[in-house]
């Protein structure tokens, strides 16, 4: 009984950490915002840093409706991460000029007809069909099913994310010996 109190006490801990070092982050790209590529990263930190923070709250709320309040609240910052870290990733490997107006909108068409179904969800369920509370380990965390937009945008947000780590390994295979490992 005593390891699934402690359990979520070391999560609470863990997460303020994160949180703490995300925070660092965003602080020092801040800070460096006029050199090449710290402005998105720092969108791509803040996108990190309010997922951690509402997700730490989705999981400390007690009742459902905190709980999915809180989820609902994750969307904007999950759906900002992959597309800003493509850019970063762009901007790293030296193309940049991808990073325009017309291509970040285009990549944005999918994450912004997300958001608008998550917060319309209660009238057609393309996000989640249910949700519940489930308790595992001395945590009671949200459990959704997910409706058929859900597994759209999980798609795309993977398809971007092995864009990006597609583009890195190439950069890696053309670099010099001398760089590969920085």
């Amino acid at each position: 009984m005593r390891s699934l109190l402690l359990q979520p006490t070391i999560f609470l801990i863990v997460g303020l950490i994160t949180i703490g070092m995300t925070i660092g982050l965003a602080a020092y790209a801040y800070r460096k915002r006029n050199i090449s590529g710290s402005v998105p990263f720092l969108v791509l930190t803040l996108g990190v840093l309010a997922w951690l923070v509402c997700y730490l709250l989705e999981t400390i709320s007690p009742e459902l409706p905190q709980k999915v309040f809180w989820a609902k609240l994750q969307f904007p910052a999950m759906l900002i991460v992959p597309p800003s870290w493509l850019v970063v990733v762009l901007n790293y490997t030296g193309h940049g000029k991808w990073i325009r107006t017309p291509y970040l909108l285009s990549i944005a068409i999918v994450p912004l007809i997300t958001l608008l179904l998550v917060f319309t969800n209660d009238s057609h369920q393309l996000i989640w069909t249910t949700t519940s509370i489930a308790a595992r380990s001395g945590f009671h965390l949200l459990q959704v099913t997910y409706g058929s937009w859900a597994w759209i945008n999980l798609a795309y947000t993977y398809g971007l994310i092995a864009v990006a780590a597609a583009l890195l390994i190439l950069a890696l295979r053309s670099s010099p010996y001398l760089y590969r490992g920085q």
